[in-house]
């Protein structure tokens, strides 16, 4: 099963299911994030200005809970590292 939830909820599913594995995946960069939330035109100014200024917050409260970190820099990359990590966890 694979979910994308924030912190918050990998805090509530780490509690749940103990030996989830758990991967953060996070943009090269603060100015990359700002750029690609920018290109896909979701959020308005207000609301994206408030996911970048806890994207830091969000990324500092992973370190607790996630055992794997990828950068997406580049797509093919980060999806290979991806799969690596799950087949090496025996599918958990």
């Amino acid at each position: 099963v694979i979910l994308e939830i924030d912190v918050q909820g990998a805090k509530q599913a780490k509690r749940v299911y103990r030996d989830m594995v758990m991967i953060f995946i996070l943009a090269p960069s603060q100015k990359e994030l700002a750029e690609r939330m920018k290109l896909r035109g979701r959020d308005g100014i207000e609301t994206a200005q408030e996911r970048l200024n806890g994207a830091s917050s969000e990324i500092a409260a992973a370190w607790q809970y996630y055992q794997h970190m990828v950068i997406n820099e580049n797509l093919e990359q980060a999806v290979s590292e991806v799969t690596q990590i799950i087949q090496q966890s025996g599918g958990k």
